[in-house]
């Protein structure tokens, strides 16, 4: 098995066998990278982080696998599958909202974070403020203190590009370094 970036937002297709990202990630990939290397096999020292689609995914992963990931982050990330209906093939691996609109509920960050505790995750994402995300990860922002679930968030000046996410992992590395050295 193996992973398959294009449009993959990081999760399991119920539609298209291929696409079995979350699976990937989760049984194969951190094994894999256990056996390999002096890793810590524990969630505490294990962080996931991505951008943009994939920075949706990361968050999915990590509060889905929360025995897996202690750490999780975003950098401009699509975390509201609801508004994006039409748009990067996310109908061709889940299904069309007319079809099964509780999936693409399900599978929103936004809606999952309901489960979250406080303490289970540590959770850091940021969005450019000129960024076409930027309104969808300060909602989930506003969800997140209002369940009174602690994170970081930061937004500044930027757009969805490189350029913006080479600053951004800086800033995000530092963030799990520091709870890698709690």
């Amino acid at each position: 098995m193996s992973l398959r970036c294009f449009s993959s937002w990081y999760f399991d297709s119920p539609i298209d066998s291929t696409y079995q990202n979350d699976s990937f990630i989760t049984r194969d990939l951190v094994l894999h990278i256990d056996s390999l290397y002096k890793s810590i096999p524990d969630k505490k020292a294990r962080a996931i982080t991505c951008h943009s689609m994939d920075g949706h995914g990361a968050l999915d992963l990590a509060i889905m696998n929360k025995e897996i990931f202690g750490n999780a982050g975003s950098m401009s990330g699509g975390v509201d599958l609801l508004g994006l209906t039409q748009k990067y093939n996310i109908a061709k691996r889940i299904g069309t909202i007319d079809e099964i609109p509780l999936e693409w509920q399900n599978k929103s960050v936004v809606n999952m974070v309901d489960n979250l505790r406080k303490g289970n995750l540590n959770l850091i994402f940021d969005c450019g403020i000129d960024d076409f995300f930027c309104d969808i990860n300060a909602n989930l922002h506003q969800k997140l203190v209002r369940l009174k679930i602690d994170h970081d968030y930061i937004e500044r000046p930027g757009v969805h590009n490189w350029d913006y996410w080479r600053n951004s992992i800086v800033y995000q590395m530092l963030f799990f370094k520091r709870r890698f050295s709690r």
